[in-house]
């Protein structure tokens, strides 16, 4: 039985979404410093469209309490191909970034080694595949989105550029 606060926390999500949260969405609850930090993060973003008709797009709440909550997915023709729920909390003395592909629980943790005002990064070197994710705020704009591990001893990644939607 999937946790019912996560099912929650995805029905709030998706009911902002659904309404058009922006940054400037009031927060009732100060958010924690650490997720401030993480602000640029917060918005609509989209990869331009590929040459096999594919994009991306990552949807980001401000920070809110303990935690952001965010969705991804990709599209290809216009049609939903993937979908993943995501979530960066504010746990001790730790931040955490879970990834939840195709709604899968639990949520795989990934511990930030690395937070500030351009570029957070997050490890959890026990999953299989990726064990990092990036996330780098662009002289642009955009953000580069990179996931990078090791698959049968050899180095794999993979990046998206997002640019805000409009």
């Amino acid at each position: 039985m999937p946790n019912p606060r996560f099912i929650s926390a995805c029905l709030t999500l998706l009911a902002c979404l659904a309404a058009g949260c922006h940054r400037s969405a009031i927060r009732e609850i100060e958010p924690h410093p650490w997720l401030v930090e993480l602000d640029w993060l917060c918005g609509d973003w989209t990869t331009h469209a590929r040459p096999d008709g594919s994009r991306s797009e990552e949807h980001w709440m401000p920070p809110s309490s303990w935690h952001m909550f965010g969705i991804g997915r990709s599209l290809r023709d216009g049609k939903e191909v993937f979908v993943e729920y995501l979530r960066i909390s504010a746990e001790g003395s730790q931040v955490i970034y879970y990834a939840a592909p195709g709604g899968r629980l639990p949520a795989t943790p990934f511990r930030a080694i690395e937070r500030g005002p351009t570029r957070a990064v997050f490890e959890n070197l026990e999953h299989d595949y990726p064990q990092r994710i990036i996330y780098e705020l662009q002289p642009s704009g955009d953000i580069r989105a990179r996931i990078e591990g090791v698959v049968n001893g050899q180095k794999k990644s993979s990046d998206w550029y997002l640019s805000p939607a409009h």
